[in-house]
């Protein structure tokens, strides 16, 4: 074939070399929690739109509570408080894991965010969170620690008497009183302090000097109550004074 006719008819031409096909990529759309609040345009061309905001959702950061540790009297009232991000559309309160129902004694600010307790029992004491959620995230606090003062109650000596003990044999005494905190103690002996601070008095060996009418006074410092309790002991046998 000729140049000539290679020039006027083209379907002797060989191609070349294919084009290689042109590949767009598309963005992966980001998740929910990163998107940012956008302008949506509406109205065709040469009119002025109206802007519409998309509202952004926030990954609720860990709320707190305030305070962290509350010492309150029984009967008394204590107030705590949920600081949250804004964004949070509910709030909830628990103690011990157990969701709080609002009463005549536990009552919640309008947002929830406050929780005031009043007329307080020993029930009332224990770890207090709040609970923050909006439609993407859910986020509890580290707990709050209320402890209910009481007592001392009712107190009583361990073993009851009255005792017979025979001399030279060991002896020890345990006063028992239901008290938060921990209640101080005191012994007196035939209308005598002892300075003996425990909550156990020991004697080994016992002699007659041990014989007498027992007194534990159990005082809370917290409350300023106090709690008593006596027992008899008699020492018999000879041998020890």
């Amino acid at each position: 074939i000729s140049e000539v006719q290679r020039a006027k008819d083209p379907s002797h031409d060989i191609a070349g070399p294919f084009p290689q096909p042109h590949m767009v990529a598309t963005p992966a759309p980001l998740p929910q929690s990163h998107r940012t609040a956008a302008p949506i345009l509406h109205g065709g061309a040469g009119t002025h739109g109206n802007a519409l905001s998309v509202p952004c959702t926030e990954i609720l950061p860990k709320p707190t509570v305030t305070p962290n540790q509350t010492l309150v009297l029984e009967n008394g009232t204590f107030t705590l408080t949920c600081n949250s991000s804004p964004s949070a559309d509910t709030v909830l309160w628990l103690r011990d894991g157990a969701s709080l129902v609002p009463s005549e004694r536990l009552v919640l600010s309008p947002d929830n965010r406050t929780l005031t307790v009043m007329n307080v029992t020993r029930d009332n004491a224990g770890a207090y969170h709040c609970e923050v959620g909006n439609p993407v995230s859910t986020n509890r606090s580290e707990p709050s620690t209320v402890t209910v003062a009481y007592g001392a109650d009712s107190a009583r000596i361990d073993p009851p008497g009255p005792i017979a003990l025979t001399l030279g044999s060991l002896l020890t005494l345990t006063c028992v009183s239901d008290s938060v905190p921990a209640p101080s103690y005191r012994w007196v002996l035939n209308g005598t302090d002892t300075n003996e601070t425990g909550s156990s008095l020991t004697f080994n060996p016992t002699t007659r000097a041990h014989q007498g009418m027992y007194e534990c006074w159990a005082h809370n410092p917290i409350t300023n109550r106090t709690a008593w309790a006596s027992v008899a002991v008699w020492v018999t046998g000879t041998g020890i004074p």
